[in-house]
């Protein structure tokens, strides 16, 4: 069980589309945390 905070309102927040936004939010976080260790950025 996972829980998760938005300021969407009830309708639109649907299980389906919360975890999609989720999902893709942390998709682009993994690319980010790849290329700043590859470029040495953020250390």
């Amino acid at each position: 069980m996972a829980y998760a905070v938005t300021s969407m309102k009830v309708g639109p927040a649907d299980v389906a589309r919360v975890s999609a936004l989720v999902r893709e939010h942390w998709n682009i976080e993994t690319w980010h945390h790849v290329k700043n260790a590859s470029l040495g950025e953020d250390t």
